[in-house]
């Protein structure tokens, strides 16, 4: 894609008629995701524009990826905390987007306050809680639940999977089918995307009533670490490379 500085290089018909397809399919700043549109695309920006992700523990890890999620234009990054800034957070504690006049006031809208110049397009927002006292209706909401705590974050996101499957649990039979089926919401549900062709394309994410995909970082002096939890997963072989594997298999036993 040719947007704006595609214009003044080459400044033909097709750069406009680029800004004009971003603009059209929803891009709310062309000109500030003119870099990663290039990179990625507008089908993944999109899905960037439409994703919801919410960080627990505002750590000074929670500070790294909160702002690399706002300056890539993820739609809507909540931040969760329950506790104040302290004087350790500024000097130790790795939150380094804070001045020094946010000690006292709580960690999370401190912290969301000060991300929000960053990308005045992306909606953020703070709960002054932690993990446990979410309600599972909040952690549905969201696609992603990342805990940025270290070793804390993966006690945090193993309580909010357990309640959420729990929640599972207690509305289904005792066969495994479904009471009842759950309504889908209607917010934001966004119009599919076209076929990549086998390509790397991520669409548009639509808000649904499904679990969010579980994350627990940390970082440990040099070293860090990720936990993930993304719910069920099924995956069947290519039947032409289960075919060429069992091919192979069979030649190796009747080889002399």
């Amino acid at each position: 894609l040719k947007l704006r500085r595609g214009l003044r290089r080459r400044g033909g018909k097709r750069g406009r008629a680029a800004m004009s397809e971003a603009m059209a399919e929803g891009i709310k700043d062309v000109k500030r995701y003119d870099r990663q549109i290039r990179l990625w695309g507008l089908e993944t920006q999109l899905g960037l524009q439409g994703a919801r992700v919410l960080l627990v523990r505002a750590s000074g890890l929670c500070n790294e990826v909160g702002k690399n999620l706002v300056l890539a234009g993820v739609g809507h990054v909540c931040i969760a905390d329950p506790d104040d800034v302290s004087a350790s957070d500024l000097e130790v504690g790795g939150l380094f987007s804070l001045p020094s006049s946010a000690v006292g006031s709580n960690r999370a809208a401190a912290l969301a306050e000060a991300l929000q110049p960053l990308n005045p397009q992306v909606d953020i927002k703070s709960e002054p809680h932690d993990a446990s006292s979410l309600s599972t209706e909040l952690l549905r909401s969201y696609h992603y639940v990342i805990g940025t705590g270290g070793i804390r974050a993966i006690h945090d996101i193993s309580d909010c999977s357990r309640r959420l499957n729990a929640e599972v649990s207690d509305s289904h039979h005792g066969d495994g089918t479904p009471a009842a089926k759950r309504p889908r919401i209607d917010d934001g549900v966004l119009p599919g995307m076209k076929s990549s062709n086998g390509a790397h394309v991520e669409g548009r994410l639509r808000a649904t009533t499904r679990p969010p995909k579980m994350l627990a970082t940390g970082a440990l002096g040099l070293f860090g670490f990720c936990v993930l939890d993304l719910g069920e997963h099924r995956y069947t072989p290519a039947p032409l490379k289960a075919a060429a594997d069992a091919k192979g298999d069979s030649s190796k036993e009747h080889r002399p």
